[in-house]
């Protein structure tokens, strides 16, 4: 064989080799970057990196309208089939104001997005949260909105490389997870145990790793989430985007264990922060994270009674509370009770967190052994938590 005919065949065995391990990665798809996702099928590993799941889905649906936030949007908030618009969910886990920011130009870019709505979370304006990474250069514009001209050709070749090769192949002999990923972007887990044990597990989370999170294992109030949470209400109103923010309704035990944390001034603090960036950036705010009829539900005192309506756990509410939200926000949906969700404005910020302690003690004089189980978990987890950063 001539030298010249070697090195035709050489690299025809590579290129065949190339696309053969591309087809095969793409039709596994572990991410499901190319596939709908079916709900019923949820592969093993796509909310192991739902950044780049969503990153790939939105261009597929090309939505007029968004949903962005943390895992609690996303497990909470069902895309509504009204108003003639099409919209997704592109909540991914623990998103910072900054990847929300991205992801939203990112979805603009493709087509523009006329409504937003954003759930703002405590933990993700922690300066010590490891957020997951964000590959910028598969979204359509970079971080000032200039266009990446090649980040389809990116996400084209990404079955091409090792770690969709490996987690393709790794998903083969991987069970599928308790959860269940709906096309439009929202999932749910499917519950395992009883209820109060997921409560308190994940009580146990946010004490240790969620609000204090490794190595450090501190809690600090970080100006540039502000600054990126900011920037995102700028974009918002510079690109014409109406948006929505909302303080997500988490439970009730869950500022309890804040408090037990000692975490209640951060708490305090990042409240008027944000209400005072909404309010400059003219960004209506409607805060649903306190005690109230909904966020006070009672749990279940025996494992065999029925779970909480409006609870998975203390952190993630279910559709029916996302849907007393979305009422509360477009007037659409189930009507909440009076007492879900206040427009916060500068003026009436103060009476807020007033009337926010107030109800505090009537909750703890109605459920004190609930406290008192969180008080006794939070002294537990102590040793693994390190000195605050106001």
């Amino acid at each position: 064989m001539t030298p010249r005919r070697f090195l035709t065949a050489a690299a025809l065995l590579y290129f065949t080799a190339i696309a053969v391990i591309g087809g095969v990665s793409a039709l596994i798809d572990p991410y499901d970057l190319i596939h709908t996702p079916d709900p019923n099928h949820t592969k093993p590993f796509v909310l192991e990196n739902l950044l780049l799941h969503k990153a790939a889905a939105v261009a597929r649906v090309r939505p007029e309208a968004v949903i962005l936030g943390s895992s609690r949007a996303g497990h909470g908030l069902v895309p509504p089939a009204a108003g003639g618009m099409r919209v997704y969910n592109l909540a991914v886990p623990g998103a910072s104001p900054y990847q929300m920011r991205r992801l939203l130009q990112h979805a603009h870019a493709i087509h523009p997005i006329r409504l937003a709505v954003a759930g703002i979370d405590l933990f993700t304006f922690n300066r010590h949260y490891l957020f997951a990474d964000l590959d910028e250069s598969l979204l359509a514009t970079d971080t000032d909105g200039r266009p990446q001209p090649l980040w389809r050709l990116r996400q084209f070749l990404l079955p091409l490389s090792w770690d969709l090769v490996s987690k393709g192949l790794e998903s083969l002999h991987t069970a599928t997870p308790a959860i269940r990923l709906y096309p439009l972007g929202n999932w749910e887990t499917i519950p395992a145990g009883g209820t109060r044990a997921a409560f308190l597990d994940n009580e146990r989370t946010y004490l240790t790793t969620s609000w204090f999170p490794p190595p450090g294992h501190r809690f600090e109030l970080d100006e540039g989430a502000f600054e990126a949470f900011a920037e995102l209400l700028r974009f918002a109103r510079r690109e014409g985007t109406e948006l929505k923010l909302f303080l997500s309704p988490v439970h009730a035990r869950q500022w309890e264990a804040a408090d037990a944390a000692g975490l209640w001034p951060q708490v305090e603090e990042w409240r008027r922060r944000v209400t005072a960036i909404a309010a400059r950036e003219q960004t209506p705010l409607w805060d649903f994270a306190g005690y109230n009829s909904v966020t006070t539900e009672p749990l279940p005192r025996g494992e065999d009674d029925p779970p909480t309506r409006g609870y998975q756990e203390s952190s993630h509410y279910h559709p029916s509370t996302g849907e007393r939200v979305l009422h509360r926000l477009f007037d659409y949906g189930e009507p909440p009770p009076p007492d879900f969700g206040v427009r916060l404005t500068p003026a009436n910020l103060e009476s807020r967190i007033a009337a926010i302690r107030a109800a505090r003690e009537a909750y703890r004089q109605r459920f004190p052994a609930d406290v008192e189980e969180i008080r006794r978990l939070a002294a537990e987890t102590a040793p693994q938590r390190r000195q605050l950063v106001n």
